[in-house]
Order: C-alpha cells, then sequence, then structure tokens
C-alpha cells in the first residue's frame, strides 16, 4: 500500500516498551523507516547507543515542554536534571537525526528565547492543540483536511484502529486489525476522508479539534 515509515508510540513513552528494539528491527529488514518522540526519561547510555545504530530512522523528537526547571516539571511531571541530562548524552554521540520540541502553551510562550539558548538549531517548536476538544486551546484559524485523517493510520495498543493521534482514549474506532487488514480498514474510511477533502468537518471529534486550523 506505499506505506514507508512508522510511528512506533502514539501518547506513550516508547523507551519503557520492553521490545522497542525488536520492533526496530523488524522494520530495518523490511527497509521501512521510522520516527521516534521520547521524553528521554528513561534513555540510558544503552539505549542512546543502540538507538543510534539505525540507518533506517527519519529522525528522534525529543518532547521536552518547559524551558527551565520549574516550568518543565509543572508541565512534565518528570524529573527535569534527569530527562536533559540523557538529551545531551545522546547529542553528544549523535549519528541520526533529532530535534527538541516544546510546546506553545501559555507557560512556555515567555520561555520560547531562553529554549533556543539551551538547544540551538536543532530545535521544533510545536502549536499547542486541545486535543480534539478535551483541552482548553484556542480555535482559531480556518479549518482544512487533516494530514493525520487523510494519509495516517493511527493503531491502538491493542489492535483497534482509532482515529488519530489527538483521539487519545479511542473514541472514535474505525476498525480492529486483529479482525481486519490494513487495507480493509483503509479502505472501509474512504468516505469518511472524502468528506474531509470536500470540507465537511462534521465528524466527531474532528469538529471540536483545532489541530487542522490555521
Amino acid at each position: 500500500m506505499g506505506v514507508r515509515t512508522f510511528t512506533p508510540f502514539l501518547n506513550g513513552e516508547p523507551f519503557l516498551f520492553p521490545r522497542l528494539f525488536e520492533w526496530l528491527d523488524h522494520l530495518k529488514e523490511r527497509n521501512l523507516n521510522f520516527t521516534l518522540y521520547t521524553n528521554a526519561s528513561t534513555m540510558t547510555k544503552e539505549k542512546v547507543d543502540k538507538i543510534n545504530t539505525y540507518d533506517n530512522i527519519n529522525e528522534i523528537v525529543f518532547s521536552f515542554h518547559g524551558f527551565d526547571k520549574e516550568s518543565y516539571e509543572k508541565q512534565m511531571g518528570i524529573n527535569y536534571e534527569q530527562s536533559k541530562t540523557n538529551i545531551e548524552y545522546f547529542i553528544s554521540i549523535a549519528k541520526i537525526p533529532y530535534r527538541v520540541y516544546i510546546l506553545t502553551s501559555d507557560i512556555n510562550i515567555s520561555g520560547i528565547d531562553k529554549f533556543k539558548e539551551t538547544w540551538g538549531d536543532k530545535i521544533f517548536i510545536g502549536k499547542y492543540v486541545n486535543w480534539a476538544g478535551k483541552r482548553p486551546a484556542s480555535m482559531q484559524g480556518i479549518q482544512h483536511p487533516c494530514v493525520r485523517l487523510l494519509s495516517e493510520m493511527t493503531v491502538y495498543w491493542d489492535g483497534r484502529v482509532n482515529l488519530c493521534c489527538m483521539d487519545s482514549d479511542a473514541g472514535v474506532i474505525l476498525g480492529d486489525l486483529n479482525k481486519q487488514s490494513v487495507r480493509e480498514v483503509w479502505e472501509a474510511n474512504q468516505p469518511m476522508r472524502n468528506k474531509h477533502k470536500a470540507l465537511d468537518f462534521n465528524l466527531e471529534l474532528c469538529k471540536n479539534c483545532n489541530f487542522n486550523r490555521y
């Protein structure tokens, strides 16, 4: 079906998963690329050394939502020094592309310049989204067809296919890969994607989401 990239984490911490490297080896054997998001809190030196051996990784993105210890721990709820040290060790030996990622939350806005000073040009400043209406955030901007819905498939931990990564609680189920093939699920939901392309956003969760508003 032309799928070339997998992102194995979906709203969780991939380095907590004991079979992560087994899965990444599986992708490498099949010449499939992957992108990895991590908060780096559990990245040991051994894990960093291992992840650096993959030549099929698009990039690793470090979710580091805070510009200092106070703002980071208030938002992330994990140890600032530990995560920062782990990322710095990775950077010191990095052989693969990476970025350090911060959200434009109300807390972070005032510290974006400090964040840039800390991490240099390898940064990613992301829009603070409302997670399909579940969190308060601005709904400003014109709604556009969403890349998440049109070009990605999101698979929950148990094999169910949910709407997208904004659907963090699997509230909209599109199929079940325990019972259906990837192609069957994708084709069954083509009418929904056609509505989205036609600028009909009256879909559950989509209508309250600001991810694709700009």
